[in-house]
């Protein structure tokens, strides 16, 4: 029942989205809307992993955990920029894109297993305190994620009441 109420909510998700026309967005009409265009930050931004200058980004530090039968990554902490707003520019003009909230669908730029802690992630990590070592001295098994959206990167944004979201 589960699974069925799920892919029944996806499904019309996925109706919703293509039933949308793309607009551009100098003609953007309220409500409902999809438009494609470029990033464009309304400030300076920097990726906190890579330092990578970007309009939006999400990064993760998970921990590998294993009991009797499983083995898994346990989140230890987490942040985004979705409190700073940014452009999607097409050639008709610019729109203001909150993305708190927001889905953001993204490749990840950077996602490294146990990385070597001398460098930039060992900085961060002690930066925001995130023990590298456990029990008896022993180095912690850690995978560092990031995404990031840079200037200039293509974006579509469909826009709904019910579902916002940004690819």
């Amino acid at each position: 029942v589960l699974l069925f109420v799920r892919g029944f909510s996806a499904w019309r998700h996925m109706r919703l989205v293509e039933d949308t026309p793309t607009s551009r967005i100098r003609s953007m009409p309220l409500g409902r809307v999809e438009v494609r265009g470029r990033a464009e930050g309304k400030g300076p931004l920097e990726a906190p992993l890579t330092g990578r200058p970007c309009v939006w980004y999400r990064w993760r530090v998970e921990e590998e955990v294993t009991d009797k039968r499983h083995r898994g990554w346990r989140t230890l902490e987490q942040g985004s920029s979705d409190a700073w707003p940014f452009y999607v520019e097409d050639d008709s003009g610019r729109v203001l894109v909150d993305p708190k909230g927001a889905r953001v669908e993204a490749a990840h730029d950077l996602s490294q297993v146990d990385p070597p802690l001398a460098g930039p992630l060992g900085a961060f990590a002690e930066e925001r305190g995130i023990r590298t070592h456990g029990f008896l001295g022993l180095r912690r098994k850690l995978r560092f994620t990031e995404w990031h959206i840079a200037p200039g990167d293509p974006l579509y944004r469909f826009r709904s009441p019910q579902w916002p979201e940004l690819q």
